[in-house]
């Protein structure tokens, strides 16, 4: 069976070993309110993590979450469940540029990080 490319994100986010962050908990949440984003993945912004694949572990720090602006509100209030040191959110044009373009007018994007 293939995976989505968000259902490898998932499992990706499973294997991030941030302080506080639990994986796990992170995906069933998203799963379960899966009406509020449109798309979540777990990095860094430097390449730490390619120090430690070797070891089979992914340094994964920032979760990032395509809002669907359904009820951002609900999503905020979830993310900060998840013992995160930040949450924030990206708008206007930083997010159309972060994100390459958008076919949507007002994307956000909800930041979360751990240190």
């Amino acid at each position: 069976m293939a995976l989505t490319a968000q259902e490898l994100q998932f499992e990706l986010m499973r294997l991030a070993t941030a302080d506080n962050l639990d994986g796990d908990r992170v995906v069933k949440d998203l799963k379960a309110h899966a009406n509020l984003w449109e798309g979540a993945l777990i990095g860094r912004n430097d390449l730490v993590g390619l120090r430690d694949l070797r070891d089979g572990y992914w340094n994964a720090d920032t979760l990032v979450v395509l809002s669907s602006g359904k009820d951002d509100a609900v999503l905020e209030a979830l993310a900060k469940n998840w013992q995160a040191d930040s949450v924030s959110w990206i708008e206007g044009e930083a997010a159309v540029t972060l994100i390459g373009g958008s076919t949507r007018s007002q994307p956000r994007i909800l930041m979360v990080w751990w240190d």
